[in-house]
């Protein structure tokens, strides 16, 4: 990916990014932050570094509890 740098899991959430998932195909895409929550919850995440970029309007830090 971009600068070399490899992820195992990449999670696209909001309408701004679905443009991203035409260069990153192997990414896991979310129209919105309640169904990336819903994914969250059914799929635990645990071991991992984990990077998390988002506008502030998105608030993904809500998510933190479940990562």
């Amino acid at each position: 990916l971009m600068s070399g740098l490899l992820f195992d899991k990449i999670f696209l959430c909001g309408k701004e990014m679905k443009y991203a998932k035409d260069f990153c195909h192997h990414a896991s895409y979310f129209p919105t932050k309640q169904e990336l929550e819903k994914h969250l919850k059914e799929n635990k995440i645990s071991g991992a570094e984990i990077l998390i970029k988002g506008s502030r309007g998105m608030g993904l830090e809500s998510l933190l509890d479940l990562l």
